[in-house]
């Protein structure tokens, strides 16, 4: 159960970067401001990521 709910957290993980990934591609095409925004959310998405995953883990122990 361990091992599966660890990989269901990676995989969201993963698939929120890739969306994120993609509608910053495309909002960084229509103007510079979404650019900084997306890097902005680069930097602040795998604290976040970090934060959430560490309350999970918490919450089995």
């Amino acid at each position: 159960m361990k091992l599966k709910t660890n990989k269901r957290d990676i995989i969201t993980a993963v698939s929120l970067v890739i969306i994120g990934i993609i509608v910053a591609i495309l909002l960084s095409g229509l103007s510079d401001r979404a650019f900084r925004l997306f890097i902005a959310a680069m930097l602040i998405l795998p604290t976040f990521g970090r934060y959430f995953i560490s309350r999970i883990k918490k919450r089995k122990i």
